[in-house]
């Protein structure tokens, strides 16, 4: 878990400064991201066809993509990791509440 933490401090300040992308080309890349994090899913599901060796580590790919440029977008606002942390646990909490909820239904 460490080394997840130190990656995700890098990406924030140390690669998130050196990014000669501007913010809306990261938005861009950002949204390229996800449509290839929904089709590698798609593929894992049997539902998309792609020339990839390893559909469940496709989407393991896929997704750090997503978080790499989710964090390069947050380091633009000066945000660090306690401020990460801080928001990922209260969307956390919500998220089990909406899970709690629609068990109780």
């Amino acid at each position: 878990m460490e080394a997840l933490i130190d990656s995700m401090q890098r990406a924030l300040h140390d690669l998130g400064e050196r990014e000669p992308k501007s913010l809306m080309e990261l938005q861009v890349k950002l949204s390229e991201e996800v449509g290839e994090l929904a089709a590698a899913v798609l593929h894992s599901q049997g539902l998309k066809k792609l020339n990839v060796p390893n559909a469940k580590d496709h989407v393991l790919e896929e997704a750090c993509d997503v978080m790499i440029m989710s964090l390069s977008i947050l380091s633009r606002f000066d945000f660090d990791l306690e401020d990460v942390e801080a928001m990922m646990q209260k969307k956390m909490g919500k998220w089990e509440r909406q899970i709690e909820e629609s068990e109780r239904q």
